[in-house]
């Protein structure tokens, strides 16, 4: 049976997200094994990295006609750059997915989501659910369903899909600018440049690069529906 287990205002919560919080949804088996990581019990790891919470990111929130928001770099970005680091607002075995009903699924969400800091919440329900949703149930669930990444096996056996709330503002490019990866030993998904970036140049992914998640599924369709070939 899938059961939800919270980690706001635990020591996991300070120490990986600033005090907002990550809400789990797994089996009680497997959140065992997920708190048990090294990550969740060193202290003076931080989600950031060079990039310290306090200090000003590199980007910002910007509206894109026909495409909705994305992030626009503040100041140039050199190749190789840590652009964000961010651990994430929630995450969900990948068995939840597929076996749970969507409403149990999404009442899971729900709760999980209600949870979190009022900020990480806010920042949470502002992102996209691609189309429109009747209940406040149906829109976590789908901002889950759009936004969300696979990020491995975080307690070793079953696959995770996560929800950022800021990694997810990157919108697809077929030649992205940054590249993506979920780094274990900090529970964060880290976002590099691949080139220099000038100030005001939309920071951009490929959804490609994470094949079983939603995000590839909405890149593929855009291919599809434009009727174009992506040359990576």
């Amino acid at each position: 049976m899938i059961q939800i287990t919270y980690y706001f205002d635990t020591s996991l919560g300070r120490r990986l997200a600033a005090g907002q919080g990550i809400s789990v949804i797994t089996t009680s088996e497997s959140i065992a094994k997920i708190a048990s990581r090294n990550v969740f019990k060193n202290s003076v790891i931080t989600e950031n990295g060079p990039i310290l919470p306090e200090s000003p990111v590199p980007y910002h929130v910007a509206e894109f006609p026909g495409k909705g928001f994305g992030l626009v770099a503040t100041r140039s970005l050199r190749d190789g750059e840590l652009v964000m680091s961010r651990t994430p607002a929630v995450i969900v075995n990948a068995k939840a997915v597929s076996e749970l009903r969507r409403d149990h699924l999404a009442d899971l969400l729900r709760n999980g989501v209600e949870s979190l800091s009022s900020e990480h919440k806010s920042q949470y329900l502002n992102l996209s659910t691609h189309d429109e949703a009747a209940t406040y149930e149906e829109k976590i669930y789908k901002i889950f369903r759009t936004n969300s990444f696979r990020t491995g096996t975080h307690d070793g056996e079953s696959d995770f899909h996560s929800t950022f709330t800021e990694v997810s503002r990157l919108n697809h490019d077929c030649r992205p600018n940054c590249a993506y990866y979920f780094d274990h030993t900090t529970f964060a998904h880290k976002v590099i440049a691949v080139r220099d970036i000038a100030p005001g140049e939309e920071l951009t992914i490929s959804y490609y690069e994470s094949p079983s998640s939603t995000k590839f599924e909405e890149a593929t369709a855009l291919e599809s529906g434009l009727g174009l070939r992506m040359l990576m």
